[in-house]
């Protein structure tokens, strides 16, 4: 399993990083959600599952209940799941920012 923020399921879901070797850019949405089923198909015969925390995106918190990126088939949705009542408003660059200030 793999805890990510609601920027990283974003991403996750993101078809550009799916498209194959010579695809349109001006797929179709049906083909791109295509691209991303197949990839989440691949991750999920090994049993992979995100567990989505919430975060702070344009300035308004986004959660993977209110706020899910894409229409999955319920088989592939089950792979994301809500991490609830957790909110913590920092990035992970930031975190490693304030890191590499103290170790100096």
């Amino acid at each position: 399993d793999f805890v990510v923020g609601y920027d990283t399921y974003r991403r996750i879901l993101n078809p550009k990083y799916y498209a194959p070797a010579g695809a349109k850019a001006d797929s179709s949405p049906e083909e791109q959600c295509g691209w991303v089923a197949e990839a989440l198909q691949r991750l999920q015969s090994k049993n992979v599952r995100f567990i989505v925390a919430g975060r702070v995106d344009a300035d308004i918190f986004r959660t993977l209940e209110a706020d899910p990126v894409m229409d999955l088939p319920q088989e592939l949705s089950d792979m994301f799941l809500s991490l609830p009542d957790f909110r913590n408003d920092i990035s992970s660059t930031a975190i490693r920012l304030r890191e590499a200030d103290t170790t100096r």
